[in-house]
């Protein structure tokens, strides 16, 4: 028997009703082969939503990649299903009480026009499905006249977007959990996550977070108060919230929900390896176990 793996981390581009660009998809696509990680046995098949070369998956079990939508799924990435969709969009975490104090939906542009023109405070706005870190926007005091272009379109796109203040971010730390058929929520000790200047997604590492007193409780709260949100929206099955630390006036505070990822997310993956640090960026090091060699794409995988 095979086992069939949907790698398909273009998913919430599809709920923006759009697709992504042939070079987003093939990088996506690459890092889709990871999600092979969290299936058992050699013999199975990797669907992604553009063609890779499987010469560059050099540190996974040896598998059969597959283009498009695959005839039946033994283990999704993300499942492709209303209530998946309801429990990615980023309104649901306002929906449950749980947002960024400040932060604010629009379904207009003149409600962010408004927010950013009062002070020279940095706003980052992001629309309520995005994949592989697009959609999504940062800026400072009034918007500029690309800028005004660039949200107008999201808007049109998606419905509204989700604006948040940009935070002095000190940590910042991902949950993996799941939510059972009787809509019970469990979860895994809180790992950390390695982002990049601009706050993007590089990586994941499982040495314990530096969370400071009442931070683990005030976490592990938020988990389950998601966990039950996603549920009431339909939705079972593994999900990720991140998290991150920040200092405002002088004082550290904890975001515990900054986004809900109702899927298997990349601290998964890095559970399956056995791995400390699981990176999606740079160079890898010496004695590093490679997962994707680095190409001109940027793209590269690899484990300590």
């Amino acid at each position: 028997m095979t086992f069939i793996i949907d790698a398909n981390l273009d998913v919430e581009a599809r709920w923006a009703g759009g697709s992504l660009p042939g070079g987003v998809a093939r990088r996506v696509s690459l890092y889709g082969a990871l999600v092979a990680a969290l299936a058992d046995g050699a013999d199975h098949e990797v669907w992604t939503p553009a063609a890779i070369d499987p010469r560059r998956i050099v540190g996974l079990p040896p598998a059969t990649y597959c283009v498009g939508r695959p005839p039946r799924s033994d283990l999704a990435w993300a499942k492709d299903t209303p209530a998946a969709q309801a429990a990615n969009d980023r309104r649901l975490v306002h929906a449950l009480g749980l947002a960024l104090p400040g932060a604010f939906v629009a379904s207009e542009l003149s409600d962010i026009e408004r927010a950013g023109s009062a002070d020279s405070s940095t706003f980052v706005a992001k629309a309520p499905w995005t994949a592989a870190g697009r959609d999504r926007m940062r800026w400072t005091g009034a918007l500029a006249s690309d800028q005004r272009t660039y949200v107008r379109r999201l808007i049109a796109r998606q419905g509204a977007v989700v604006v948040e203040p940009w935070c002095d971010r000190l940590l910042d730390v991902g949950v993996c959990a799941r939510v059972d058929a009787e809509g019970r929520v469990a979860m895994e000790a809180p790992h950390g996550i390695v982002v990049d200047a601009r706050g993007g997604f590089v990586g994941i590492d499982l040495t314990p977070p530096a969370l400071e007193a009442g931070e683990h409780e005030a976490l592990r709260a938020a988990v389950v108060a998601a966990g039950l949100g996603i549920a009431g929206v339909g939705y079972r099955g593994p999900f990720g919230v991140d998290a991150f630390a920040y200092r405002v006036a002088g004082e550290r505070r904890l975001h515990a929900v900054c986004e809900i990822n109702a899927r298997h997310t990349f601290g998964f993956v890095a559970r399956a390896l056995g791995a400390t640090r699981l990176m999606l960026a740079g160079t890898p090091p010496p004695g590093a176990r490679v997962l994707i060699t680095p190409g001109d794409d940027g793209v590269s995988a690899w484990v300590e």
